[in-house]
């Protein structure tokens, strides 16, 4: 027999605001300052609750990645529930 225990409280919520159904959103990208010094983004979440994210009707997703090609990132543990659009978009270009 197998069996997958999970923590159903999280330490961590993250709750979107119920505004014209914008929620929230949570981007990492890498980016390039006007004096041309390189910033890395990095998410790194462990067991975050992310409610009522991401926008309707669109690709705004609750987690987003976007030209997010130096670092790393790493959710693990996590519920994304309740939001409105997509909950996790990546994009590299």
């Amino acid at each position: 027999m197998r069996a997958e225990v999970m923590l159903l409280s999280r330490n961590i919520k993250i709750q979107g605001n119920d505004t014209d159904a914008w929620g929230c959103q949570i981007v990492t990208s890498d980016f390039v300052e006007a004096n041309k010094e390189q910033r890395v983004g990095r998410t790194i979440m462990d067991n975050v609750e992310i409610y009522n994210c991401s926008q309707y009707d669109t690709w705004k997703a609750a987690i987003r990645f976007e030209a997010h090609k130096l670092g790393y990132s790493r959710i693990s543990n996590s519920a994304i529930h309740h939001g409105l659009g997509v909950a996790v978009n990546v994009i590299f270009s």
